[in-house]
């Protein structure tokens, strides 16, 4: 297992390649407790349609040392 700096830009991939649309529930995780997305969302959905992808530009979050 790799570990990246703090702030490190982040892409996450989601595709369909089945012949319906497909809704994805995308949520972050720490220390196997979920997270925040964002400052307001604890969770992002999207729909992707048959045979198509979508990319997610995130950045890493600053965390404390424990």
């Amino acid at each position: 297992m790799t570990c990246d700096k703090e702030g490190k830009a982040l892409s996450f991939s989601v595709g369909n390649d089945t012949e319906k649309p497909l809704r994805y529930a995308i949520i972050p995780l720490k220390d196997w407790k979920q997270t925040d997305v964002t400052e307001s969302e604890k969770v992002l959905y999207t729909t992707v349609v048959a045979s198509e992808r979508q990319l997610f530009d995130f950045k890493l979050p600053h965390t404390e040392n424990t």
